[in-house]
């Protein structure tokens, strides 16, 4: 099942020409290409992603994906990650993943949603089945996802917390050895890539779980605020690709 989900997605590689323009008009341009040529790739996933998740009719399937979406109404603030990432068997798993991939793109979930994802692709990967390409896309992305979440943090004391522990565990390692192997090149292709989903998915709501209450303060800063700051981090992945 998990076939149907998982395509093999087009990548945002952009290549640079030495001949191109500099400072802010190279940055100009890459917004542009960006535009006419990653956001479409992933416009299309979503449209892909939706439209398999609207026109199931295996009852088994459905039946799993309305469990997981009644737990959310009944725990807004909560994620379902310890039954997601349980599967009790491969057909269970590709379930999950699928659910877990729609909720990203389609319903704009955060990092922990990209880490369970990335959870469940480690243990399809393998020699026959190859998800490393999805499996490190959103494993940037579950990091890139999170760290733009917690600008909005009145207290950045903790900022990295929750990254540090979904990483930590021991089924990640594989993941994250497959992340240090990377070239600069590859990291930062795969980095500009994740900045484009963050750009077709917008913005999510501030989310409690993830600020820290302080006493007598706000547990979140003015969100014009946050928006520059967003825009900032959004525009130095560009920056770093020059």
């Amino acid at each position: 099942m998990i076939k149907k989900v998982v395509v093999s997605v087009l990548v945002f590689c952009l290549y640079i020409n030495k001949t191109m323009a500099d400072g802010d008009e190279r940055v100009e341009q890459l917004k542009q290409l960006q535009k006419e040529s990653a956001i479409p790739v992933w416009q299309f996933s979503i449209h892909q992603i939706k439209t398999y998740y609207e026109s199931m009719q295996e009852p088994l399937v459905l039946q799993k994906w309305r469990l997981l979406n009644d737990w959310l109404i009944q725990h807004p603030e909560l994620a379902p990650i310890a039954i997601v990432t349980s599967p009790k068997d491969d057909i269970e798993l590709g379930i999950y993943a699928s659910w877990l991939r729609w909720q990203i793109l389609v319903n704009n979930a955060d990092g922990r949603y990209s880490y369970a994802y990335v959870f469940l692709l480690s243990q399809l990967n393998n020699q026959q089945d190859d998800y490393s390409e999805e499996m490190l896309t959103f494993f940037a992305h579950a990091r890139f996802a999170l760290q733009i979440d917690e600008l909005r943090c009145a207290n950045s004391k903790n900022s990295g917390f929750f990254s540090k522990e979904f990483e930590a565990q021991e089924k990640m390692q594989i993941v994250q050895s497959m992340w240090a192997n990377l070239s600069a090149d590859q990291k930062k292709r795969l980095q500009l890539n994740v900045q484009t989903i963050e750009e077709v998915r917008g913005e999510r709501q501030p989310m409690a779980w993830l600020c820290a209450k302080m006493l007598k303060k706000q547990r979140f800063i003015d969100a014009k605020l946050w928006r520059k700051k967003r825009s900032e981090l959004m525009e130095s992945v560009l920056l770093n690709a020059l």
